[in-house]
Formats: structure tokens, C-alpha cells, sequence
């Protein structure tokens, strides 16, 4: 029977002693896990044996890491089955649905869930299992959830709800399901497979750093964003490669943020935003500050002038490129510059008139 499962131990950080839990039992795949008031968990959460949670609910104002305890000589797997019911998913803001929720409660904080080794130099790592399809839910807009562990599942997709931020930085995640960013930020260094962004979520590679992440097939839907980083000190940029192909339907957003001190860059300088693969195919445009950027169209940025390329720098390679290029002369200057040549123009008849 499902029954929400609340941790009960402020000073300790192993999950997998019965006594740290309100109900003197270790929760069971039909229980939600909640951590939340008056028992602020500590920064560092542990465990000893594979878990399995209905849902875990984190409603708690306060950051920590749960990871796998240092005396360990096997990886340990936490999974979400996701048959636990969803009341205290809603209770913290959440939905039905809802695998993780960063809750309500959550302002600014950090979860992460860690891939740390075991520090005994037996390499052991946790491993995140999902049960099935299902959201991975950060209420507000200042919470994260990171997911550095490896996330396993046979059948399952991931769903990324709320407006808050999800890091997956692992390149071993090998859940098979599509991952569909529906609100707020998904990003970080890691690999999954299909993602699809719909409109008014954000796909964020490295998010909050210069990084890589990395897809299967790419789906943009209007309103969607693709946020990229740049470093003009450093001449570095975020990259999200594509191993398959990239669809952008109309209205889909690019937008640019620059890490660095706004250095003009040496004419000619290539960034690449976005690789896609050898034998894949592109449509579609980007819209950056509410203009359509067609390809080889040039924009400005800061210091910089950039024009966009879909299909590289020079045509023949499968990557969406920005290279910086001389700016082209504003409307206002081709008039005077125009209005110049016709005076000299001018000039010259009369001068010629006047040697008759």
C-alpha cells in the first residue's frame, strides 16, 4: 500500500539505516520518500544497499548530495519506480507523474544525486534507475536538480517540468525513452538520447559553464530555446552535438550569452554551436532576438559580428557555425557614402564642362 516514507535524522547521513526513517522501516518501491521540515537533512546523504523508492520529494530549503557511502566495493542503484502514488509530489507543488520533485519549499538550493566514487579506490558509483516514464519536476526557478549518476531504465523517458534547472552530466545514461524538456532548463555535460524541447522549455548545454552535451535525434518546437554560452576571452563556446538529425520548427530560439569581457575576436574566428552527424539532415531556422536568422545571415553581438552557417563555415560539413566577419556598413552610412560618390561624380562633369 503506498505510504509517504519521511526522513527523520538531522544529524546522520545514511539512508539505509531504519531508524533514520519515521516509521523505523527502510522505505519500499510503494512508499514516497519525502525529506522536508522541521528536519533539515544533512549536507551529505549516504547509502550502503540498493534502494527502491515509489518517488523521492524534496521539500527541504537546503542543499545536499546523495551518494554512495566510501566503505562500498559494489555500485549501489537507487530506482523510482513510480507506483508510490503522487500525494506528496503535490503536497511540495509536484504532479502525478512526478519521479523527482525539487519542491515548493525549494528557493535556491541544490540536489544532487552524485557519481562519486567510493573512496576506498574501488571505483564503485551510484546508478539512478527509473521504472518507468516520468517527470523530473524543480518548482522554482532558483532550484537545481543535479544528476551526475548514471540513469538506467529499460522502457523509461525522462520528462523535465517545472520552472527550475535539471544538470544530467553523466555520458553513460542509458535509459532508452526520449527526453522531453517541457518547462524551465534541462543542460549539463551528459549524453542521452532523443530530445525533444517544447515551447517554452530550454535546452541549456553546460548551463552556467562552457560544455558539451549530447543527443540522438534533436527536436525544437516553437517557443523552444537553445541557449548557448560563449567565452570571447577565451574564443570558446558550448557545444550540444547531434548524432542524428535536427529538426527546428518555425519559432524555435536561439539565444547567446557571453561568459567572457566582450572581446572583439580576430576576424574569421569559428565557433561551433551545434554538430550534427555525418550522414544526418537539418531543417529549419533559428529566431534570435525575435529576427528569423537564415542561412549565412549576419548579426551583431557586443564587440563581435557574427554570420550563422548551418551547414559550416564553408558549406560542407554538418555543423552550425558562428564566424566572425566584417560588419556590414549601416543603412545611414551606405546614403552618405553614396551621397559622397554622386558629388564627386558631380564635380568631375562640371570640371569637364568647364575645359570645353
Amino acid at each position: 500500500m503506498a505510504a509517504t516514507v519521511t526522513w527523520d535524522a538531522a544529524s546522520s547521513s545514511n539512508l539505509s539505516a531504519n531508524g533514520n526513517w519515521d516509521t523505523g522501516v527502510l522505505p519500499v518501491t510503494t512508499d514516497e520518500v519525502l525529506f522536508s521540515g522541521p528536519v533539515t537533512p544533512n549536507a551529505s546523504l549516504t547509502f550502503t544497499n540498493n534502494h527502491q523508492w515509489g518517488d523521492l520529494v524534496w521539500n527541504s530549503n537546503s542543499s545536499s548530495t546523495i551518494a554512495i557511502a566510501a566503505t562500498q566495493t559494489t555500485n549501489k542503484t537507487l530506482t523510482l519506480s513510480g507506483l508510490a502514488g503522487s500525494a506528496a509530489a503535490i503536497a511540495a507543488g509536484g504532479a502525478t507523474g512526478d519521479l523527482i520533485v525539487i519542491g515548493s519549499n525549494v528557493t535556491n538550493q541544490t540536489l544532487t544525486i552524485s557519481n562519486a566514487a567510493a573512496s576506498n579506490g574501488t571505483n564503485r558509483l551510484v546508478v539512478l534507475g527509473l521504472g518507468q516514464s516520468g517527470n523530473f519536476n524543480v518548482v522554482n526557478s532558483g532550484a537545481t536538480l543535479v544528476v551526475s549518476s548514471s540513469i538506467s531504465g529499460t522502457t523509461a523517458g525522462l520528462n523535465k517540468t517545472g520552472a527550475g534547472t535539471v544538470l544530467l552530466n553523466s555520458q553513460y545514461n542509458s535509459y532508452v525513452g526520449t527526453t522531453t524538456v517541457s518547462a524551465g532548463t534541462l543542460g549539463g555535460s551528459g549524453r542521452v538520447k532523443d530530445v525533444e524541447v517544447k515551447g517554452g522549455g530550454t535546452l541549456a548545454p553546460g548551463e552556467m559553464a562552457i560544455g558539451t552535451f549530447s543527443t540522438s535525434n534533436l527536436l525544437m518546437n516553437a517557443g523552444s530555446t537553445l541557449a548557448i554560452e560563449i567565452n570571447t576571452s577565451t574564443a570558446t563556446t558550448d557545444l550540444l552535438k547531434v548524432n542524428g538529425n535536427v529538426a527546428l520548427d518555425a519559432g524555435a530560439i536561439l539565444t547567446l550569452t557571453d561568459l567572457g569581457s566582450n572581446v572583439a575576436l580576430a576576424l574569421g574566428t569559428t565557433l561551433t554551436i551545434l554538430d550534427y552527424g555525418n550522414t544526418a539532415t537539418w531543417t529549419g531556422l533559428f529566431t534570435l532576438n525575435g529576427v528569423v536568422l537564415a542561412d549565412d545571415s549576419i548579426f551583431t553581438m557586443g564587440a563581435n559580428t557574427f554570420q550563422i552557417s548551418y551547414d559550416g563555415y564553408n558549406g560542407s560539413i554538418n555543423d552550425i557555425t558562428l564566424t566572425t566577419v566584417v560588419p556590414e556598413p549601416a543603412p545611414f552610412a551606405v546614403l552618405i557614402m553614396g551621397g559622397c560618390f554622386l558629388w564627386i561624380l558631380s564635380r568631375r562633369h562640371r570640371s569637364v564642362l568647364a575645359l570645353r
